[in-house]
């Protein structure tokens, strides 16, 4: 059934208006609004956010990064993270991990995803 409302509402809608009125019942007021800032999110979630994020959270600096070895459990647990929420290539992670070469890190995160 199409919606065709008045007043510049648009669109389609599968069901009658009781229907609609229930889904826009459970809508917020305050459209748009979220808990989180979009400054917040776009920190948070490039691949830069997460590393300073992850950081954060271990307690770690720069100077960390070049103490640990390659392998470090850490760092593996993070360019996971990098490699599966991000749009990240495998290049970028070992520079910025300080893990070696790409290989190094392909090799890590084979062995995590089997579980070794």
């Amino acid at each position: 059934m199409r919606s065709g409302v008045a007043g510049g509402e648009r669109g389609w809608l599968l069901g009658d208006q009781e229907f609609k009125k229930e889904l826009l019942a459970q809508v917020p007021e305050k459209r748009g609004i979220t808990t989180v800032p979009s400054w917040g999110r776009r920190m948070i979630y490039t691949p830069k956010g997460v590393v300073r994020a992850e950081l954060g959270c271990l307690g770690w600096g720069e100077a960390e990064l070049e103490r640990r070895r390659k392998g470090d459990p850490e760092k593996v647990e993070l360019a996971w993270r990098l490699r599966w929420e991000t749009t990240i290539t495998s290049n970028w992670i070992p520079p910025r991990l300080r893990m070696g070469a790409w290989t190094s890190v392909s090799n890590c995160l084979s062995r995590k995803q089997k579980g070794a």
